[in-house]
């Protein structure tokens, strides 16, 4: 399970271990696997959002991808989960799915904030999705966490860095995050009118950013925590290659 802020370095990651490792034919999980198969939808999203993909349908392929993992679980294969993962709750519920014979781990990557921002600059503007709305940035930091060794995964591997700096690295993220939301999240003037409409303003994020759940800790961003990330090893020498590759 890959876990990382986006264009943190994931894929760059995930391709290398998929070249350095041919014989384990890894099947790659995340919203760019669905992304690749929706060439026509992709193209039209992208000449409304000046060149980039919208939040809008990257959410849609996470909603499919739903189903992928549900079909992923029942196969013995090694995958490689390629999102985000910053969230205990989308960790949790992504790794359930594999459990029996797979060998489960996690790898982070989490460069500082001078190496993210150049890592983001990197990136080709046709391969970039819309801005990352601030609320969502800072929310993805509030509720970072590495899964625990060995009640969900059996080892975490740290790229960049190492475990201690890692460890540091949260908590500063989750004390910033977590500040930000108090000041600047709206305040719920009508308790009962938000509960009835399903969450308030959070389910109502409309135009790319999220669309529905965004209340729902497992899928509140999908396309972040959402959105790609994951190893999860598998059964040696099963199954093919399943692409799908993307920014971050």
């Amino acid at each position: 399970m890959m876990i990382g802020f986006p264009s943190a370095g994931k894929t760059t990651y995930v391709k290398k271990l998929v070249e350095e490792q041919p014989e384990k034919h890894f099947n790659i999980l995340g919203t760019s696997y669905i992304l690749r198969r929706m060439p026509d939808a992709v193209e039209a999203r992208k000449k409304t959002k000046n060149g980039r993909m919208g939040y809008g349908l990257v959410n849609h392929a996470e909603n499919l991808l739903r189903i992928v993992f549900d079909l992923a679980g029942r196969r013995a294969r090694n995958y490689i989960i390629d999102q985000h993962n910053c969230q205990s709750a989308a960790q949790r519920r992504k790794l359930s799915y594999f459990t029996g014979g797979y060998k489960r781990t996690a790898v982070a990557i989490l460069p500082t904030e001078e190496v993210l921002k150049e890592r983001a600059e990197g990136i080709p503007e046709a391969e970039r999705h819309e801005d990352l709305p601030k609320d969502l940035q800072h929310e993805m930091k509030a509720y970072l966490t590495i899964p625990s060794v060995p009640e969900q995964v059996s080892e975490v591997i740290y790229v960049d860095s190492d475990a201690e700096t890692v460890a540091e690295a949260i908590k500063k993220y989750n004390a910033e995050g977590q500040d930000w939301l108090k000041k600047n999240r709206r305040r719920r003037s009508n308790p009962h009118h938000y509960h009835n409409n399903r969450g308030g303003y959070n389910n109502n994020y409309r135009g790319g950013y999220k669309m529905g759940g965004y209340n729902n800790r497992d899928n509140r961003y999908s396309p972040y925590g959402g959105n790609r990330g994951g190893y999860g090893g598998g059964y040696h020498n099963r199954g093919g290659y399943g692409g799908g590759y993307g920014g971050g």
